[in-house]
């Protein structure tokens, strides 16, 4: 994985001691990450989880995973936040939640309180075999928690008293409800460990299981959290990508840029947008404070939002997700009557063609007074998505602490909660 932020640098070049004192403050962050994680602060064991977990636990999902192959033609995963976006942008990305002929299909429930896709997808799982995997780390969230007893009724009704083998929960060891819950019922469980939160937890079992389920290669992805886990930790901060993102962002956060977008070019990589503004948006989002992550997806986005970025109001920045090789290639065609006038094209690569719409993209933007943060990895797979996605994390935490917040609450987001619980127990 490689950054090249050289249009933040130039746009921003003249204010030197600012330049100086956030790379200090970027420094003293990381350093400070790490110190609170060897206290044991009670949200950073993500930090080191990569390395912590168990083969023991690796090879219980694996199994757990086989047995629901074997048993289900489709699985349920209920979850909501970080209990299954960091799943859906795997799936997505590596193109595996498509259902080929007799393999399982993967679908998804809980993270809205929609009666008409409710209905549907109870209509559709009806006389199905279908599996629950049910990921809440509190198991007090009500989107998830609605969905799951309507589902669960659903698996009492085809199965009787069988339905619990169907079910398979992931959760906190020994707080919130759903724990108790699944004592009591028996339930298949896994723990999502206390010491990492929903939006940190994309290496524990609640994204594992359902990857493994298909066929995705949780082994190598956890390779990938490891040797990034090492760059983050060692490198210095010349070296260390995590380090010169939070740098580069927030350099363009000090000079009023206030918008963040996630520019991907391959529609199978939009999902991961998601889970990164999550990640970002309630990791800063407080006290007044913070940059507003929004997820593009280009080409299609250039010929609709393309011309804010370019000529509207000049407060957002990019940063560029790259691709060097792609998963499959596509040579374009010669035409005998060039009708088109496409023939300077022949036998060139799409993938090609896309990199080099990247690079104008890139030029024209920096040109239009955005400035354009650029990663690059080699290929979209198991190992690179677990590089990004703890890259990401890292480098997260170092720009929350740099912004002066707690990367590790959202206290905001129980103002909602509370007032739902309130209007619903109103008669």
């Amino acid at each position: 994985m490689k950054i090249n932020y050289s249009s933040v640098n130039t746009l921003f070049k003249s204010d030197t001691c600012k330049r100086e004192q956030l790379e200090k403050d970027i420094i003293k962050n990381k350093d400070k990450l790490l110190d609170i994680n060897k206290e044991g602060c009670s949200m950073t064991g993500w930090v080191d989880y990569p390395e912590d977990i168990s083969k023991d636990v690796i090879n219980d999902i694996l199994q757990t995973a086989k047995e629901i192959k074997e048993k289900s033609r489709i699985l349920l995963v209920i979850g909501i936040g970080g209990s299954y976006l960091g799943t859906k942008a795997i799936f997505e990305a590596l193109n595996s939640q498509r259902r080929e002929h007799g393999e399982l299909k993967v679908m998804f429930a809980g993270f809205s309180l929609s009666s008409t896709y409710t209905s549907y997808l109870m209509k559709y799982l009806e006389n199905k075999d279908f599996s629950i995997i049910y990921v809440s780390k509190s198991g007090n969230t009500a989107e998830p928690k609605i969905a799951f007893r309507l589902f669960r009724n659903l698996l009492k009704t085809q199965h009787g008293s069988t339905y619990k083998e169907w079910i398979y929960i992931t959760t906190s060891s020994d707080t919130g409800s759903l724990i108790e819950e699944a004592k009591t019922e028996g339930y298949k469980t896994f723990y999502i460990p206390d010491n990492i939160g929903g939006r940190f937890s994309c290496f524990t079992a609640g994204t594992l299981l359902p990857l493994a389920c298909k066929d995705v290669d949780i082994c190598q992805f956890i390779e990938g959290a490891k040797v990034a886990r090492a760059d983050c930790i060692n490198k210095k901060c010349a070296d260390n990508i995590a380090m010169q993102y939070a740098y580069a962002r927030n350099l363009c956060r000090l000079n009023g840029k206030v918008v963040e977008a996630l520019c991907v070019f391959s529609p199978r990589m939009f999902s991961v947008t998601a889970w990164w503004q999550q990640l970002f948006a309630e990791s800063e989002g407080k006290d007044g404070k913070g940059v507003f992550p929004v997820g593009l997806s280009y080409s299609t986005d250039l010929h609709s939002i393309g011309q804010f970025v370019q000529d509207g109001n000049k407060i957002m920045y990019e940063t560029i997700l790259d691709v060097k090789y792609a998963l499959m290639g596509l040579s374009f065609p010669y035409d005998e009557t060039n009708l088109d006038d496409l023939n300077y094209l022949a036998g060139r690569d799409i993938h090609y063609i896309n990199n080099k719409m990247l690079d104008a993209t890139v030029e024209a933007h920096s040109t239009g007074n955005v400035p354009v943060i650029k990663l690059k990895i080699e290929k979209i797979d198991t190992y690179n998505l677990g590089y990004l996605m703890y890259t990401f994390m890292f480098s997260c935490a170092i720009s929350a602490y740099t912004l002066g917040v707690n990367p590790f609450d959202q206290p905001a987001v129980q103002v909602y909660k509370d007032k739902m619980y309130q209007l619903l127990k109103e008669k």
